[in-house]
């Protein structure tokens, strides 16, 4: 309880004394004081004065005991409301700062990986631009050289000049015509009056002047990467799932500002098993008294008997074959087509010949392997020039049928130029046991590798005479594997009889026989290693001691 205020009490009782002496209390106190005694007022009005301060005391105390307690409380909240409030608006900034800087380093985060990433893809992407910019002004350099050069050529030379000069050369040709036709050879493919004067194509040229077919690209890739293709922009004309090979073939247009290489990288980055190239051309090699394939194999008399054949199976993609010739009549042909043209027409000639030196079998005539099971796969089609051409994407599909029909050696007696698509077919089929033999192509000793022959798991092989001396126009190289007959061979025309023909399209057939022979009875082709050992050790040495960029091992034989 708080304390008495004395100064209040003292003027209390002052006050009290003053009114006694004024006569100011109320009437009937005046009147008790009349009959009192002076002793009973004095009493009376202590206790009255008593009475009043000690209500007044009572009063006063208790209101400041109620403000002190009002006070004491109201303080004790507030400080409780305080602290509370502080607490929570602690916590509420606690957790703000948390949750701030927790969005910071995510975002700081997402973004540093965000700038990596992008700062790699568009490192990639600017490599691959520049790359192509730097190929195409190289390009555009050379060609503005080119032209120049020629330029200041025309301007120089007189007009009767090059008339002189185009006699020269018409004379120089004909000349060659001629012994040509002395020495009862047919011209080669590619030898054409019109090669000598350039005559100009239908077809599109890549950067190295190889003909495909214009604005066509063919695909391998996974069966679930196909729909990246639409996604990119590409016009998709045909799909065909390859079984045997285990991959898919697309044949598309491309989109307008297609980048090759570029896109083979972002394909790549995909599916590294994918790749793309243009659906380039590809033609047989061939140029026509003969002598008949059997001939060559008399070291070997067995070989030609159809009974100790007839469990062999070989391969050949080449053009159609005439299976009613004589020579083919009644032998065992599976055959189908695979051309990209379906009204084009189908030509015969190139493919009855080669089928004719591998499997034909007609009394006087018979070829190096009679009795043996031809899986024959047309990829060739006519143009309207009347040039023979096949595309890449009908020479992977003819691989792939040979897998499935599991052909273990495969004759192709064509060349062009080299494909990235149809190098990864031939090596899917290499990887299952297929062996694809190859001609190595005749456009001359100085021309570059010519392929499928230039592909390391291809067997190459050029063409060589009666006197075992190279072909003059066969190709040479470091990718060639082993020569055999092709000069003068007697081969079935397609329209019935016989010719003789020369390149080494007919030399080729000549090692598929050779090496399907030793293939069958001892199951050797599972093991290539051993099957290229034992085709070299058999092999005849010839030109320079040992292998040479000529006529590589040696003659293959029988």
């Amino acid at each position: 309880m708080k304390k008495p205020d004395f100064t209040t009490l003292t003027a209390a009782i002052a006050l009290g004394s003053a009114a006694l002496s004024m006569g100011v209390f109320p009437h009937g106190h005046v009147a008790h004081a009349f009959q009192a005694s002076d002793d009973d007022i004095d009493d009376d009005v202590d206790d009255d004065v008593e009475d009043d301060v000690e209500d007044d005391i009572e009063d006063d105390v208790e209101d400041d005991v109620e403000d002190d307690v009002e006070d004491d409380i109201e303080g004790d909240v507030e400080g409780d409301i305080e602290a509370d409030i502080e607490d929570q608006v602690e916590d509420d900034v606690e957790a703000s700062i948390e949750d701030d800087v927790e969005s910071a380093i995510e975002d700081d985060v997402e973004d540093a990986i965000e700038d990596d990433v992008e700062a790699a893809v568009e490192g990639d992407i600017e490599d691959a631009v520049e790359q192509s910019v730097e190929d195409d002004i190289e390009e555009g350099v050379e060609d503005d050289i080119e032209e120049g050069v020629e330029d200041d050529i025309e301007e120089g030379v007189e007009n009767d000049v090059e008339d002189d000069i185009e006699d020269d050369v018409e004379d120089d040709i004909e000349e060659e015509l001629d012994e040509e036709i002395e020495d009862g050879e047919e011209i080669e493919d590619g030898e054409e009056m019109g090669a000598f004067f350039g005559a100009q194509l239908e077809e599109e040229l890549d950067d190295e002047d190889r003909e495909y077919r214009s604005g066509e690209h063919i695909v391998v890739l996974d069966a679930s990467d196909v729909s990246i293709l639409t996604a990119r922009g590409y016009r998709i004309l045909e799909t065909e799932t390859l079984s045997g090979l285990d991959m898919v073939l697309v044949r598309v247009e491309t989109p307008a500002g297609f980048d090759l290489a570029l896109e083979s990288e972002l394909l790549q980055a995909r599916d590294p098993a994918a790749e793309i190239d243009r659906n380039h051309y590809y033609e047989t090699d061939e140029s026509a008294d003969g002598v008949a394939p059997a001939f060559y194999a008399t070291s070997s008399p067995e070989a030609a008997t159809p009974q100790r054949n007839r469990r062999i199976r070989i391969g050949l993609i080449d053009t159609a074959v005439n299976s009613d010739h004589a020579a083919l009549k009644g032998q065992r042909i599976v055959a189908n087509d695979f051309t990209d043209s379906a009204k084009s027409l189908r030509p015969t000639a190139h493919g009855t010949a080669v089928a004719s030196i591998l499997i034909g079998n007609d009394g006087d005539y018979a070829g190096v392997m009679p009795g043996a099971q031809l899986y024959a796969a047309s990829v060739f089609f006519e143009q309207p020039s009347g040039k023979l051409v096949a595309t890449a994407a009908s020479l992977v599909r003819a691989l792939n049928w040979m897998v499935v029909n599991r052909v273990p050696v495969v004759n192709m007696s064509l060349s062009g130029p080299p494909n990235e698509v149809l190098e990864a077919a031939i090596q899917a089929a290499d990887e299952r046991g297929v062996i694809v033999v190859a001609a190595v192509g005749n456009k001359g000793p100085a021309a570059a590798p010519l392929y499928p022959a230039g592909y390391s798991s291809v067997i190459a092989v050029t063409a060589v005479d009666h006197d075992n001396k190279v072909y003059r126009l066969a190709g040479r190289g470091d990718h060639i594997d082993f020569a055999a007959p092709g000069a003068r061979i007697m081969a079935a025309a397609a329209d019935g009889g016989y010719v003789s023909r020369t390149g080494t399209s007919f030399a080729a057939p000549f090692a598929a026989a050779a090496i399907s022979a030793r293939c069958e009875p001892r199951n050797v082709c599972n093991d290539r290693a051993l099957l290229m050992q034992t085709l070299i050790d058999s092999a005849v040495d010839l030109g320079s001691p040992g292998y040479d960029a000529i006529y590589g091992y040696g003659l293959i034989t029988p």
